[in-house]
C-alpha cells in the first residue's frame, strides 16, 4: 500500500496523468461498454454512484455474489483529474475529446455540454444508448423496464446518495449512515433492472473521497492560498485557472497532462489537506489526487440463468454403531467452508425408532468459513427419552432433517443406523 508521501513522490514526477497499471477513466466506454455492446452482441446497464469508492464497490460486489445466479468481478481503473464530479461523470460517456467551457465550470464532450441527465442521454443516443437516474427506475413497473432495455443497447442510471450527503455541510457526517443505505440500493436496483430483463452490469463512479469524522484542525488545511494570473474555480482539493503558480504545497498540471483540451491550468494540493473555502463542508472532499479519490471502481455484474448457489454440505461421522448410554454424542463435519455462493445449513439432530422419535432434537447451525477443516467439526448432543426403552435391541436411526423452505415442515437429510443396546434404564432420561 503506498503511502501519501509514496504517491506525491509519484504524482510529482509525472509528466502526464496515467497509468501503466490501470486503463483510464476517459476509456472507460471503449473498454467496457462498446466492447461488450458492439455490433448488438449484448446489451448493459451502467450504474454510476457518484462518489462510490473502491472499497464500497468490494462491499457491493460481496454482496452480490451472495444472490443466487449472479457472478460479480471488480477490477479499477484511474480516475481523471481533478477528480470531481463534472469531469468524472464526463469521462465516463462516450467521447473522443474532453474540454471546458470559457469560465471552466461545465465539461464539455465533443463540443457538447455533458452536464445533467438529460445532456448525457442527448450524447448517448447518438449511440444507441440512454440515460435515466436511479430514482426514476425505482418508480418504473416491470413492463416499462423491459420496454426501455429492448429500446437500447445499453442505460446510463445516475445514482447519488453519498456525494449528495457528504456535499452538504449539514449532512456531511452521515457519510458512513449513507454508504451502507448505498450499498442495499444499488443491490436493490440491479435486482430491479433484472426484472427488466438486464443481466449485463458495470457498476462504477465518477470519483472516489477522502473523509474524517473528526473536525480538522489546522494541519489539516494548506496554510497557503493558490496564486495566478485568472483563478477560475477554487475548491477544497483543486484550482482551474490560467497562469497558476506552482509552489511545494501544490502539484501543477496543464490540460493536455491531464487528458483535456486547451489551455487551462490546474493545481492539485499534495498529500490529503484541504484548501480553506467558507461555507463548505471540510470533512468530506474529493478532487485531488490521493488513492481514496482517484482509484475508481468498476464492478462487473452478470445474471445468469441457472443457480449456482447451494447449501454447505453436512456429513454424519459415527464413532460406534451402538448406543450403550443414555446420552449420544455424533461428530458431525461441515465438508466444506462457507462462501459466497455456499451457504450455511442448518439441521435438526434427534434420533428415531421407525417413525417415533425417541430422543431430544438438537438444532445445529452449520456456517464456519475456515478453509481448515479442524474447523469445522461439531458434535451433536442427544439424550434418549423413556420412550427408547421399548426398543432396546433393536435398530434405529440417527437423523439430521433439514426444513423444508417457505414451510414448517421437515424432510430427512441424512441418517446413520445405530443398534440400541441399553443394559438398564439411565436416570437421567427425561
Amino acid at each position: 500500500m503506498l503511502t501519501h508521501k509514496q504517491l506525491d513522490t509519484l504524482v510529482d514526477s509525472a509528466d502526464r496523468w496515467q497509468s501503466k497499471e490501470l486503463s483510464f477513466q476517459k476509456d472507460f466506454y471503449e473498454k467496457y461498454v462498446r466492447a461488450l455492446t458492439k455490433n448488438g452482441a449484448k446489451k448493459a446497464v451502467i450504474i454510476i454512484s457518484d462518489a462510490l469508492r473502491y472499497e464500497i464497490a468490494e462491499e457491493l460486489g460481496s454482496r452480490i455474489r451472495q444472490e443466487d445466479g449472479y457472478t460479480a468481478e471488480l477490477t479499477a481503473m484511474l480516475g481523471v483529474l481533478p477528480s470531481y464530479t463534472q469531469l468524472g461523470m464526463a469521462a465516463l460517456l462516450p467521447n473522443h475529446e474532453l474540454s471546458y467551457s470559457t469560465d471552466a465550470k461545465t465539461v464539455l464532450v465533443d463540443d457538447q455540454r455533458s452536464d445533467g441527465t438529460i445532456n448525457r442521454a442527448k450524447i448517448l443516443n447518438t449511440v444507441n444508448g440512454t440515460a435515466i437516474q436511479a430514482e426514476d427506475v425505482f418508480r418504473m413497473k416491470t413492463g416499462e423496464l423491459r420496454e426501455l432495455h429492448k429500446q437500447h443497447q445499453f442505460i446510463y442510471v445516475y445514482h447519488n446518495r453519498i456525494d449528495k450527503a457528504g456535499d452538504d455541510k449539514v449532512s456531511e457526517h452521515t457519510v458512513f449512515e449513507e454508504t451502507e443505505a448505498t450499498i442495499d440500493e444499488l443491490a436493490m436496483l440491479v435486482t430491479k433492472l433484472t426484472s427488466g430483463n438486464a443481466t449485463n452490469f458495470f457498476v462504477t463512479a465518477d470519483h472516489g473521497f477522502l473523509y474524517q469524522y473528526k473536525p480538522l484542525d489546522d494541519s489539516g488545511f494548506l496554510s497557503n492560498d493558490p496564486h495566478g494570473d485568472n483563478l477560475l474555480v477554487k475548491n477544497r482539493r483543486f484550482v482551474i485557472g490560467h497562469g497558476l503558480k506552482e509552489d511545494d504545497s501544490f502539484k501543477k498540471l496543464t490540460a493536455s497532462q491531464i487528458g483535456v483540451q486547451g489551455d487551462l491550468e490546474f493545481l492539485i494540493p499534495k498529500s490529503i489537506h484541504r484548501l480553506r473555502r467558507k461555507g463548505s463542508g471540510e470533512l468530506y472532499v474529493h478532487g485531488g489526487a490521493s488513492l481514496q479519490e482517484i482509484v475508481v471502481p468498476v464492478l462487473a455484474i452478470n445474471k445468469k440463468r441457472a443457480s449456482d448457489t447451494r447449501e454447505v454440505e453436512v456429513k454424519i461421522l459415527p464413532e460406534t454403531n451402538k448406543i450403550t448410554t443414555g446420552q449420544v454424542v455424533v461428530q458431525l463435519l461441515q465438508a466444506e467452508a462457507v462462501t459466497d455462493k455456499i451457504k450455511p445449513r442448518t439441521l435438526r439432530a434427534a434420533i428415531y425408532a421407525g417413525d417415533v422419535l425417541i430422543s431430544s432434537r438438537q438444532e445445529l447451525l452449520f456456517d464456519q468459513t475456515s478453509p481448515d477443516v479442524r474447523d469445522r467439526y461439531q458434535s451433536a448432543n442427544i439424550l434418549l427419552t423413556q420412550d427408547a426403552d421399548q426398543f432396546n435391541a433393536a435398530t434405529v436411526q440417527f437423523r439430521l432433517e433439514e426444513r423444508i423452505p417457505h414451510t414448517t415442515q421437515w424432510r430427512l437429510y441424512a441418517s446413520a443406523p445405530y443398534t440400541l443396546q441399553r443394559s438398564f434404564t439411565m436416570d437421567f432420561d427425561f
